[in-house]
């Protein structure tokens, strides 16, 4: 993890700078405080509660606030050949990947707030479909569309799940506050041209976090496929998302980390988003940063989301 969270600073640096010598600019980052009990979200921290630090050294926060009311969200489903098409005899009736996949897409799209705006994207290999971004029942009006889509061609065992995100990123257009991509997936890449590091370098600039579903399939596996669950997970937290898990717990996924069950329980986090604003020294490189609660006890019954790096002050928030 922390050598994928290096490699995603030297692809945002730009130039180096000393803090003492340049001004400071403002940076809003998504945060999401969860009860590590309950796994719900914290609605009662104000400004006051945080603590920001740079190097030991305080960082201003100048607000804590809701994010908009109507926010869009980006799905991102996988139907490459491990998920839909492994043999049904492999798996229970209620357990096989594509099953699994389909179902949570559709509790995940039934869980968005009519508030908000939904758009797709599915894909295989080098084919996709996307959709414009609509209200949550026309987007539950075309789920039977989006479910029955296949890749053109004799491509489904290819997996370009860091650019399918990458196209997700790129529907937003000009990105707002609330922004989310939701990738519904077991986590594989096999055929990107983009790497996960630069990938995860736009997001954050961008702000925009991306969560996941991620499904595990449950026939034998080589040791690079039981990676693949836990380098998704360290992917997501370097964004400032998390993952929810669907079916059997994947193999491979850190103990330590906060996890959440099910699509439900992943969009009522979107619920509950808030933007930090902090003030950034002027710097052409990200800075790893700390945003801890001030009370020690707050603290450790608490887990925060939130992009461990800050993009430079030059970078488009």
């Amino acid at each position: 993890m922390k050598a994928k969270l290096l490699c995603i600073v030297g692809l945002l640096s730009s130039m180096a700078g000393s803090f003492e010598a340049q001004p400071s600019c403002r940076k809003t980052v998504p945060v999401i405080a969860i009860d590590q009990k309950t796994n719900v979200a914290i609605d009662t921290l104000t400004a006051e509660d945080f603590r920001a630090t740079w190097e030991r050294r305080a960082m201003p926060i100048n607000a804590f606030t809701t994010a908009p009311a109507a926010r869009r969200i980006v799905f991102v489903l996988d139907r490459s050949g491990s998920v839909i098409d492994t043999p049904l005899k492999s798996f229970a009736s209620d357990e096989h990947p594509g099953t699994l996949a389909n179902q949570s897409l559709s509790e995940a799209v039934s869980a968005v707030p009519d508030s908000d705006s939904v758009a797709l994207l599915v894909f295989a290999g080098k084919s996709s479909q996307r959709t414009e971004f609509m209200s949550p029942n026309s987007a539950k009006a075309r789920l039977a569309e989006v479910l029955a889509w296949r890749p053109v061609g004799d491509h489904s065992r290819r997996t370009p799940l860091w650019d399918s995100i990458d196209s997700a990123l790129k529907m937003f257009g000009a990105h707002q506050s609330g922004d989310s991509i939701i990738v519904v997936s077991d986590g594989g890449d096999n055929s990107s041209k983009l790497s996960q590091s630069r990938l995860s370098a736009e997001l954050v600039t961008a702000g925009v976090p991306v969560f996941a579903i991620l499904i595990s399939p449950q026939f034998d596996q080589t040791p690079e496929e039981r990676s693949m669950p836990m380098d998704f997970a360290d992917f997501a937290a370097a964004t400032g998302g998390t993952i929810a898990t669907i079916g059997r717990q994947p193999q491979g996924l850190n103990p330590a980390r906060h996890y959440l069950r099910g699509a439900t329980q992943l969009l009522r986090l979107l619920d509950h988003q808030f933007d930090l604003t902090v003030e950034v020294p002027e710097v052409g490189k990200p800075e790893k940063w700390h945003l801890t609660l001030k009370s020690g006890k707050k603290q450790k019954e608490t887990t925060l989301l939130f992009a461990p790096y800050l993009a430079p002050c030059a970078a488009a928030n």
